[in-house]
């Protein structure tokens, strides 16, 4: 099988740092994000909003929405490299990808952005 033209060695090393940075970063971010809502008196939207409305809280949320979409990208776009030989199928599943996670990540920061703030964008 011949190498796609867009996925080069070169490529695919910058590829694996990344998703291995990612999965760095999200090692911390989930683990805070499950303590901080396990130990969260009383959670409910309420309460949950107000957690939000701090900058900090609302910045590392932020932060994992961000790097849980960048990290599946890679990993998806990884096994899509690796899985499907034909050109055509392969850069259509790669946009839909696309698509579907710049989709999931704008929702949920906007999500985010509407109770950080209160006001939709």
């Amino acid at each position: 099988m011949k190498h796609h033209p867009v996925y080069t060695h070169e490529r695919g090393r910058t590829d694996w740092l990344l998703e291995r940075g990612t999965a760095l970063v999200l090692m911390f971010l989930i683990p805070w994000l499950g303590l901080h809502l396990a130990f969260l008196p009383g959670l409910n939207q309420g309460r949950l909003v107000e957690w939000v409305h701090s900058p900090w809280n609302a910045i590392a949320l932020a932060s994992l929405i961000v790097m849980a979409a960048l990290h599946a990208g890679l990993g998806i776009r990884s096994i899509l490299m690796d899985y499907i030989a034909t050109p055509s199928l392969r850069g259509l599943s790669l946009l839909i990808t696309r698509i579907l996670l710049v989709f999931s990540s704008v929702t949920g920061l906007g999500a985010l952005w509407v109770l950080h703030t209160g006001v939709a964008p």
